[in-house]
């Protein structure tokens, strides 16, 4: 369809339909958001006894499967085919993510795991046969730092089909470890080194184009940059490996060393650097530095591993996914505008999900009221999920000016 003269206004639900091929994103952010809101409300649901399926289970696959691994195929479907200059995915595409995203989702959180596992592997599987069909037809390179995306891909898959074989057969101890950590932190957090490393610079102006343009276009300047983001994403997922083993300091202080040494210095300590600063560059600081902070107390608390992790997936991972979709959501709506503006909405919800994150700290040390204190936590997620709803998703219906 062509947007050419089209005004800065809501389309026809029609139209819309149509962007949401090429734009997958317009899809697949909104029911990211719904999907987020059902994992995170299973634990005051539970507490009211409304709900009686174990949310310990239920709650992660939803995050990571269903939340995450939504703003993961909208964002790269959208960008991916543009960045190799290949044609972009189609209608039936785009909502037969949504589908097999929603159907996993709710097979979770009725308690069929191993439906909800092997719906995950399916898609995953479908969305990388869609990539490479058009990787192999590009016209132009990928950044050479999404190798640390498909890197990602591969941990999302290899460790959804342990959790697979485990529901069928008696898997060793370390090889059930190594898949949940593949499942549940190389998905999330090898896309973000990737993504983040090539996309944050440019979200801050801390790269000039022409070096950008001139990284893509050399092949030696390429494979150099390659081969590092692959070594990075080989010594993440090794951390996997030691903790399989119960090396758990050793393997913080392995993450911790990646992204310090791939992202938080190269984004946030260039002397050279001219920092934009606005609503959206200080709330995307403020993640990348969640990171490093999550893994230093991992390293110095690993008994208390899960309450640290949620400071690396609340406030790295998810206020990171809020940040990022408010800028693809603006910019593909005609509305760059607001990149410099204040958003105050954003920073209210940033705020709400760094109290969200210390109460679901404080739950895993005060267990006599966990269940409580677990359930304010996700009610107050919510709430800044739906503020930044409200003011954010009803510009996917805008097509772009241009």
């Amino acid at each position: 369809m062509n947007t050419v003269g089209l005004s800065n206004k809501n389309i026809r639900f029609s139209d819309y339909l149509e962007l949401t091929g090429r734009e997958p994103y317009r899809l697949l952010f909104p029911l990211g958001l719904l999907l987020a809101i059902l994992g995170v409300s299973l634990w005051p649901l539970n507490q009211l006894s409304l709900y009686s399926v174990s949310p310990s289970i239920a709650h992660p696959r939803i995050m990571i499967q269903g939340f995450v691994n939504a703003f993961i195929l909208g964002f790269l479907g959208t960008a991916f085919p543009r960045l190799l200059e290949s044609r972009p995915l189609t209608k039936k595409q785009s909502w037969l993510f949504a589908c097999l995203l929603l159907i996993l989702s709710i097979a979770h959180a009725a308690g069929f795991f191993m439906v909800g596992d092997l719906l995950f592997v399916l898609c995953l599987v479908s969305f990388v046969f869609c990539l490479f069909s058009r990787f192999t037809a590009r016209k132009a390179n990928p950044p050479p730092n999404f190798i640390l995306v498909a890197l990602g891909i591969f941990s999302g898959l290899s460790g959804g089909l342990i959790e697979l074989f485990s529901f069928v057969s008696n898997l060793p101890p370390p090889l059930i470890i190594l898949g949940r950590r593949l499942l549940f932190e190389g998905f999330p957090l090898l896309p973000i080194l990737g993504v983040g490393s090539f996309l944050l610079v440019r979200f801050l102006k801390y790269q000039k184009e022409e070096d950008f343009i001139q990284s893509v276009r050399s092949i030696r300047e390429w494979k150099k940059k390659a081969i590092l983001a692959f070594v990075m994403g080989i010594s993440f997922i090794g951390s996997f490996l030691l903790e399989s083993f119960h090396f758990y300091r050793t393997a913080s202080f392995l993450k911790l060393s990646v992204f310090l040494a791939y992202l938080v210095f190269p984004l946030l300590m260039d002397p050279k650097a001219l920092p934009q600063k606005n609503t959206m560059a200080f709330w995307t600081r403020f993640s990348v530095l969640a990171f490093p902070f999550g893994y230093i107390l991992l390293l110095m608390d690993p008994n208390h591993a899960l309450g640290w992790l949620h400071n690396i997936f609340i406030l790295g991972v998810g206020l990171l996914i809020f940040v990022v979709a408010t800028r693809v959501i603006f910019g593909h709506s005609g509305q760059q505008e607001k990149f410099a503006a204040k958003l105050l909405f954003l920073s209210c919800s940033a705020i709400i999900f760094l109290v969200a994150t210390i109460l679901r700290i404080v739950a895993d040390f005060d267990y006599s009221s966990r269940l409580l204190v677990l359930s304010f936590s996700s009610l107050l997620w919510i709430g800044g999920c739906v503020l930044w709803a409200l003011f954010v998703l009803p510009s996917v219906l805008i097509p772009d000016r241009g």
